[in-house]
């Protein structure tokens, strides 16, 4: 009785209202629903986003626990194999390490199986926190209110996922001495310039440590390559061939070489190793590409194409000649705002003498 005498008396506080205040208020309302739908649909987005990262380190903490118990039978398999080969020669020994050995390889197989899958869990694992990031980064966008944004806002600080921002260009300020300007725009002028000159400086000392370092693996790599054509006049081996002329096996009669091959050592090749990262860079990253975006105002179209080159390349030799390239023209830039700056601080000076 009461729900119906209010829905009776808010009906009557409708009519009597002038149409537009009740259009208006309809308005009102239907944006509060309309705001409201989207933040629940928001926070279901997010709280899919999190069970599914859940799941997955649920997946991943069980490969871990099976794992660690088959390591376990693993390494009893092979102790029985040492306990059979230390044992006394019988028909019967030889029987059981046989045996033995077949489930220690099986294992084996099984453990390789698993770590896979491990690897495999793991990146599901890393593709979960950033898709769940990027859910709370959403809904953190739509104004949630104060209690769901601190706990989006500790749930975001344990995933511990670093969200890369874009490079930004380095703009490179006027150095025009204007006569007609007063103190302060001096001072604003001059300010820029030295903000253009830290962040210069910083891709300078970046670039020249690049160079540095791939002009080194590049001396290791010539040096690799030269010791192995050395190598090769060194064979003093017996080769020996059998069965039809012209098809040679390996030395002692074998189908391998004796000395890297069955050492488990490869012989060197002429691709090259993916080189150790610089210190307070990020393995794998876009480095020279992103330096092609930073420097875009600072250096000429040929060196910002050495740069993308150098970044698909993997070769150290090219790598090494585009960041020596864009070094020298950053540290041309470096001269040319130095001098800009002492023009505008003389100019400064004589301002404030007089």
């Amino acid at each position: 009785m009461s729900a119906l005498l209010i829905h009776f008396l808010t009906a009557f506080h409708l009519l009597g209202m002038p149409a537009g205040a009740t259009h208006g208020a309809g308005a009102a309302q239907g944006a509060q629903v309309a705001q409201a739908s989207a933040t629940s649909v928001y926070q279901s987005l997010s709280e899919r986003a999190q069970s599914k990262l859940l799941a997955a380190k649920q997946v991943e903490r069980t490969l871990s626990r099976n794992k660690k118990n088959l390591r376990g039978t693993y390494n009893k398999q092979l102790s029985e194999v040492d306990r059979l080969k230390r044992s006394r020669a019988s028909w019967r020994r030889d029987r059981q390490l046989r045996e033995q050995k077949a489930r220690s390889q099986k294992t084996a197989s099984a453990l390789q199986l698993l770590d896979r899958k491990i690897r495999s869990q793991k990146l599901s694992v890393v593709k979960a926190k950033k898709s769940l990031s990027t859910a709370i980064a959403i809904e953190l966008s739509h104004n949630p209110t104060s209690a769901r944004r601190s706990q989006l806002s500790k749930t975001l600080a344990t995933l511990g996922v670093r969200r890369r921002t874009a490079p930004r260009k380095i703009t490179m300020p006027d150095l025009e001495l204007d006569e007609l300007a007063d103190a302060e725009e001096l001072l604003t002028q001059i300010a820029l310039i030295e903000q253009a000159q830290a962040k210069l400086s910083k891709q300078e000392s970046s670039l020249g440590k690049r160079a540095n370092h791939y002009a080194y693996m590049d001396t290791l790599r010539r040096k690799r390559q030269r010791a192995g054509e050395l190598g090769a006049f060194d064979d003093t081996g017996v080769r020996r061939s059998i069965g039809r002329i012209g098809t040679e096996t390996g030395r002692n009669g074998g189908g391998s070489f004796e000395g890297d091959a069955s050492a488990g050592q490869s012989p060197p090749s002429n691709d090259e190793e993916p080189a150790a990262p610089l210190a307070g860079e990020t393995p794998g990253g876009n480095d020279f590409a992103a330096a092609s975006v930073v420097l875009s105002d600072v250096v000429d179209a040929q060196t910002q194409s050495a740069l993308r080159q150098a970044q698909r390349s993997t070769s150290p030799r090219t790598k090494a000649q585009a960041a020596k390239r864009a070094q020298s023209q950053v540290k041309k830039q470096l001269n040319e705002l130095a001098a800009g700056k002492a023009r505008i601080m003389r100019h400064l000076r004589r301002l404030r003498g007089n």
